[in-house]
């Protein structure tokens, strides 16, 4: 699930580059105006990719600690007996 997040940020990231470049490219002597919808729209996916990276980090973190802590829970619970 995280591998996927970051390749989907990274599509996005590279979609939106693009597009800047292609709106920079056609609007160099004009004014900057209101960003297009397709900007905003890939911006907020980049947005959720990253939010659901972090989630997915905060869980893999979560279950190596309790990971941890069982097998330390095992050693000591083997030491006793």
């Amino acid at each position: 699930m995280l591998e996927r997040t970051v390749r989907e940020k990274t599509a996005v990231e590279n979609e939106l580059d693009k597009l800047y470049a292609e709106n920079a490219a056609r609007n160099a002597d004009e004014p900057v105006q209101s960003t297009p919808p397709a900007i905003e729209q890939l911006a907020s996916r980049v947005q959720t990719a990253e939010r659901e990276r972090d989630e997915a980090q905060t869980k893999r973190d979560s279950v190596v600690n309790q990971i941890a802590r069982n097998d330390l829970l095992y050693v000591i619970v083997s030491s006793l007996n």
